[in-house]
């Protein structure tokens, strides 16, 4: 028997998968983090559909949407059942409406016990908003520095040793800079990041530090919540450092070596830098993009733009409430760990 639940109740399901009923372009934009998508229309069906409700009522709309789902009620049945074998089904469309209580019926005939998301994913969305707007409670840590003095890397070595971190360029999928894309290809949608987001802070809700990287109210094209950005503008900020060519090198694995051949998409970003840069700058790094000369080409930017854009110290700054060597990430992260167990 297909029952409907609440949303929070649903969040809290032990071995719970959930099954996104809508379009894969509604899916995209946003669902619950590890729904998967079994939609009952396709993009185009459900703007045709769409159309045919907006002029001609719902009743036309919904024999049009019969007569296009009927003839593969049995293979969605079957793929849900595939997907969700011993674990506790919940369906869920847009709103809680015909679609999802479509499918329910269909289940509850084919006896496949689980439940249909009260709401659909607009009560989730609801749910995150709101919870956005009241996490984090915990004394945010922020990491600040120079473009390639190590700051992700000590997040990521802090997570990796139990501590409250996150990696918001990670699940933003962006570097937070006018490169920070190069290489990493599509970012999430808002809705899905602020998703991702909300579940990493409840997470550590009950902690009495989140450590995140010092950023700008924006990561590439996403925002960050109102909240979270006021946390750390409040927070304890710590500063760290390294010196020019480790940066250097450090930038260059990053951002080429692990990016691939990406000279085209290096070329395009160079453009947009005209302005900052002069028009011989701009030449000159073209130049050295264009026959590989990738340091000398780094070096000039973190100089003449990244720098001066930024403004951190070169070096340990009595403004911050702890000041870490780069050169060494591993006991950069060390320090912070026993500084902040001393707190």
């Amino acid at each position: 028997m297909i029952k409907d639940i609440e949303v929070t109740e649903a969040l809290n399901l032990e071995n719970a998968v959930f099954i996104d009923l809508r379009s894969p372009v509604e899916f995209n934009t946003g669902h619950i983090p590890g729904a998967v998508n079994i939609p009952l229309f396709s993009d185009q069906e459900r703007s045709e559909i769409g159309i045919i409700y907006r002029h001609q009522g719902p009743e036309p709309a919904r024999n049009k949407g019969l007569e296009v789902v009927a003839p593969r009620l049995a293979e969605m049945v079957a793929a849900i059942r595939k997907t969700a074998a011993e674990s506790n089904i919940v369906v869920y469309c847009w709103r809680g409406g015909d679609r999802s209580d479509a499918v329910a019926r269909v289940l509850d005939i084919m006896q496949v016990d689980g439940y249909r998301l009260a709401g659909g994913y607009k009560a989730y969305r609801n749910l995150i908003i709101e919870r956005l707007r009241e996490l984090p409670r915990s004394k945010v840590v922020v990491i600040h520095g120079l473009t390639g003095s190590g700051k992700t890397s000590v997040i990521k070595k802090m997570a990796a040793d139990g501590w409250p971190a996150v990696d918001l360029e990670g699940l933003a999928n962006h570097r937070g800079s006018v490169f920070g894309g190069l290489g990493r290809g599509e970012q999430p949608k808002q809705k899905q990041f602020d998703s991702m987001l909300c579940e990493k802070l409840r997470q550590f809700a009950g902690d009495k530090f989140l450590i995140v990287e010092g950023e700008s109210r924006k990561i590439g094209r996403l925002f960050l919540p109102d909240r979270l950005y006021a946390m750390m503008k409040k927070g304890l900020h710590v500063l760290i450092y390294d010196n020019l060519e480790n940066r250097v090198k450090r930038i260059y694995d990053e951002y080429v070596v692990e990016s691939g051949n990406a000279t085209k998409e290096y070329l395009n970003c160079i453009k947009g830098l005209k302005g900052y840069l002069g028009k011989n700058k701009t030449q000159e790094i073209t130049k050295m993009i264009s026959d590989g000369n990738f340091r000398d080409a780094i070096r000039i930017l973190l100089k003449d733009y990244y720098d001066p854009l930024y403004g951190y110290p070169y070096g340990p700054d009595p403004h911050y409430c702890l000041n870490l060597d780069g050169s060494d990430t591993s006991q950069a992260a060390k320090r912070l760990a026993a500084y902040l167990t001393n707190l």
